[in-house]
């Protein structure tokens, strides 16, 4: 959970001043030695004039397995596309899988994932090694907010500005006294 929040915080201080990361994916999250997340690789991030300004690329950038739809389709980026690509991190939290991971054959997490939350299947999603000892409430929360995330009408999409900010960071907030280490693919963390 605190590796979602600080990513969330991280994205929520990128748009509150018009920045798009445009590769946000797990191996961007660095983690210091005292466990805070902060975000990685600015190398393809733009700057985004006003809300209705979307980043027109000739080619698309950014990481297979966390593009958003519509980016893929148009080439336009925007802060829509960041929480798309969020919500593909916190699936990857969730269920211990890479966005393209060899256990799920030949589709992606998001193909997977999809049919689990639109039947609101949310126990089958969570890796069964953090279920039986995290909170379920928390986790609950989480995938509720990667749902939000991964919606694919980007207006439908949680967005990380001041109206749904109080509301993302009170859902993925630690609460007191409950210790969440979430499942982090291995290849991750070497």
């Amino acid at each position: 959970m605190k590796i979602a929040l600080g990513a969330a915080k991280g994205l929520n201080y990128l748009h509150e001043n018009n920045i798009i990361h445009r590769d946000m994916r797990s191996s961007n999250i660095l983690v210091t030695h005292d466990h805070k997340p902060l975000l990685g690789d600015f190398g393809l991030a733009r700057t985004q004039q006003g809300e209705l300004d979307h980043s027109l690329e000739n080619r698309l950038v950014g990481t297979f397995g966390y593009l958003a739809p519509e980016y893929v389709e148009s080439g336009k980026a925007s802060t829509k596309t960041d929480v798309y690509s969020f919500g593909v991190v916190l699936l990857e939290l969730i269920t211990g899988l890479k966005s393209i991971d060899k256990k799920l054959e030949e589709r992606s997490l998001i193909a997977w994932a999809r049919p689990l939350l639109k039947k609101r299947k949310y126990p089958d999603l969570i890796d069964p090694r953090i279920l039986d000892s995290h909170d379920f409430h928390q986790l609950f929360w989480m995938v509720q907010v990667a749902e939000r995330c991964l919606r694919k009408d980007p207006d439908r999409r949680l967005s990380m500005d001041k109206s749904e900010w109080p509301e993302v960071q009170e859902r993925l907030h630690v609460h007191k006294g409950i210790n969440i280490t979430l499942a982090i693919p291995y290849s991750y963390v070497h």
